[in-house]
C-alpha cells in the first residue's frame, strides 16, 4: 500500500507570508510519517510550500498513491475542493483514498466529505495508520 501524506498549502499563493518568509516543516505531517515508519508503514511525504498546483498533480500521477493524507486548515480548504476534484475525475487516480485531518475538518467534516473526502480525522491519526 502506497501512502501519500502532504498539505495543500503553497506559499506563491500567499502575499502575507512572502513579506515575512518564516515558513515552517509540516511536523504533524512528519510525527505521522515518523509513527508510520516505525510500525512498518511504508509513506511518501510531498511539503508543497514550495511548490504550486500544477506540480503537485504530476507528482501525485507519478506516485499514483493508494491513500493521500491531507492536513488542512481554513487557508487550504478551497485547495482540496480543487485537488480532490481532480483526483476523482483522474482515471488513475480516482480510487485514491482521501483521508484528512487538521484543525478545519473538526468544524466541516461533512463539507468536506461532500468534495470527496474517504475519511475525516479528528485528533491523532496515529490509530488511523494502525488500522491501514
Amino acid at each position: 500500500m502506497k501512502i501519500l501524506l502532504t498539505h495543500l498549502y503553497f506559499l506563491e499563493e500567499d502575499k502575507a507570508e512572502q513579506k515575512i518568509m518564516k515558513p515552517y516543516p509540516p511536523m504533524g505531517l512528519l510525527y505521522i510519517a515518523a509513527f508510520a515508519e516505525k510500525n512498518n508503514i511504508k509513506t511518501e511525504i510531498i511539503d508543497n510550500t514550495f511548490s504550486n498546483k500544477t506540480e503537485f498533480k504530476k507528482q501525485l500521477n507519478n506516485l499514483n498513491p493508494d491513500v493521500l493524507g491531507v492536513y488542512l486548515n481554513f487557508k487550504t480548504r478551497r485547495n482540496f475542493i480543487e485537488i480532490s476534484k481532480y483526483i476523482r475525475n483522474n482515471e488513475n487516480l480516482k480510487n485514491t483514498k482521501i483521508i484528512i485531518g487538521g484543525p478545519d475538518v473538526k468544524y466541516n467534516a461533512e463539507k468536506y466529505i461532500l468534495h470527496n473526502a474517504d475519511i475525516v480525522v479528528i485528533g491523532k491519526a496515529k490509530k488511523l495508520l494502525l488500522i491501514l
